[in-house]
């Protein structure tokens, strides 16, 4: 996919389109930890259903509470506050999904 090396101004080389968000996560464990963190988030967005939510999400809060990421702190925190509230969130989406006439 992406193995052809193309040249890469910033780094003045020729790089996989992989390369330089290697070398950046290279630079820190923190880095790349706060980056799954994130996607794994995202991910749990973008396809949870109200069904699946609450574990799901109970499991996202313990990662990001085992992360020693202090910028994730109120994230957190938001999180656990919030999770009833997104919960409510995924039963709504999946009943209007289930009934688009409401």
């Amino acid at each position: 996919m992406d193995t052809e090396p193309q040249y890469n101004h910033h780094f003045g080389r020729k790089l996989t389109k992989r390369q330089p968000i290697e070398m950046i996560f290279s630079i820190s464990d923190k880095l790349l930890d706060a980056y799954n963190l994130k996607t794994a988030y995202q991910f749990f967005n973008d396809t949870a259903t109200y069904e699946n939510a609450g574990p799901w999400l109970d499991a996202l809060i313990l990662r990001f509470q085992a992360s020693v990421i202090l910028e994730y702190n109120e994230f957190t925190r938001l999180l656990i506050i919030g999770k009833r509230r997104l919960s409510t969130h995924f039963k709504d989406l999946t009943t209007i999904v289930n009934n688009p006439m409401l």
